[in-house]
């Protein structure tokens, strides 16, 4: 019995359009702060690191969609110029795309794990609350049955970035001298803004796949009439 495979190119889009909300909740969680609301400090290597964490989720949206254009535009030029050459594109490869979305999974908790430890820990940071969002991405990505099996362990190393988090607070280790809750009223604007936008996320793609599922069956039905 063969596993479904569901259309990967809508989960494509969605996936990139999810990063793209994603630099705007790393901003989000320390805009209050460089604006000085409150009366708030931040040292500069954490500016710096949170700066860099914004560069690489940048990447993760250009390389992507450049690397999907530029195999579009060869197969288009090829001597088979017609629909079904291109949609061997990289968006269109359930494999490939699957492949993407894990990777970039791996590399955003990475990427939250880091800015939870640089700017205060679990009881001290903006961006603890994403930890909880992360595992719904890639089970509202799911390109197959074999997405449910790996989110199992997704969710353990969701959980453990969480453990360290805690053990950080808990053991008061400090990196930079920097935690985002000691500036109150910075730290509340903060953790609301980041919090509600991440319970988006997963909202906004579900309506990216179900729109592009549309138009896709839509596209079908007027071919085939």
């Amino acid at each position: 019995m063969s596993m479904r495979v569901r259309p990967p190119k809508p989960r494509f889009q969605a996936l990139m359009w999810g990063q793209g909300l994603g630099i705007f909740i790393i901003v989000a969680g320390m805009i209050y702060h460089w604006l000085r609301v409150g009366g708030a400090r931040v040292p500069k290597p954490v500016t710096v690191l949170v700066i860099a964490t914004v560069v690489i989720v940048v990447f993760t949206i250009i390389v992507p969609l450049a690397r999907n254009s530029r195999i579009t535009e060869t197969l288009i030029e090829s001597s088979d110029p017609g629909l079904a050459a291109v949609e061997k594109g990289f968006a269109d490869d359930p494999k490939r795309v699957q492949r993407h979305l894990w990777t970039i999974a791996y590399i955003d908790l990475l990427l939250v794990t880091l800015l939870v430890l640089v700017t205060g820990g679990i009881t001290g940071s903006a961006y603890v609350g994403i930890f909880l969002m992360l595992p719904s991405i890639p089970l509202v990505l799911r390109i197959d049955s074999s997405d449910t099996q790996k989110l199992r362990w997704f969710t353990v190393l969701c959980a453990a970035g969480v453990l360290a988090s805690f053990l950080m607070s808990h053991f008061e280790v400090d990196l930079f001298g920097f935690k985002s809750a000691q500036y109150p009223h910075s730290y509340d604007l903060a953790l609301g803004t980041v919090t509600l936008s991440a319970v988006f996320i997963p909202l906004f793609q579900i309506s990216v796949i179900r729109r592009e599922e549309s138009r896709r069956a839509h596209r079908t039905s007027g071919a085939s009439a």
